[in-house]
């Protein structure tokens, strides 16, 4: 169970990184392109910002990582007499799928042609991609979240049983 314990609590670090990462980027770059004067200039000032080093590089190693710990929780705890913590794990590994796929999308419809791409586009072009991008990014936060959600009841039963299990065991032999 204490390895159990340690594996949600590295799974929700992993969602809480990426979710925080999501929320500044919705809360603070979104707001910024979306009323932007000129947004090809802004575009062409982001991508060569982001030229050396992409944005990527920080979030690539905690997002799958943690996609993959928790669906591997949820076969080691499908497993198990760990009866109360089933559902949110089963919860917890379809929003964190959910999240992976929607992130997928994001990264090949929107990172990879905006951010990082070359392609010119014209002021209509571009709010349009922007909007849709806030859009979907912001349906990607809420899966986020309801996964750190269901890791965090997870958690929370795991440890409760743990300390259950712990004080009746003391308890016999005293």
């Amino acid at each position: 169970m204490k390895a159990t314990i340690k594996l949600l609590i590295i799974c929700l670090v992993g969602f809480v990184h990426w979710f925080f990462g999501n929320l500044y980027e919705a809360v603070v770059l979104s707001p910024n392109l979306i009323l932007a004067d000129d947004r090809v200039a802004m575009l062409a000032a982001s991508r060569q910002l982001f030229s050396v080093s992409a944005p990527y590089y920080y979030y690539l190693p905690w997002s799958p990582l943690a996609i993959g710990l928790t669906v591997y929780l949820w076969f080691r705890l499908r497993q198990t007499e760990f009866v109360p913590a089933r559902p949110w794990i089963t919860y917890a590994a379809v929003f964190a799928i959910s999240a992976g796929l929607v992130t997928g999308y994001i990264i090949a419809t929107f990172n990879l042609t905006l951010w990082v791409g070359s392609a010119p586009y014209s002021e209509a072009e571009l709010a349009r991609l922007i909007w849709q991008n806030t859009a979907v990014a912001l349906f990607r936060l809420g899966l986020i979240g309801a996964t750190i959600f269901c890791l965090y009841r997870s958690t929370q039963l795991a440890v409760t049983a743990y300390f259950e299990f712990y004080i009746n065991r003391n308890h016999r032999t005293v």
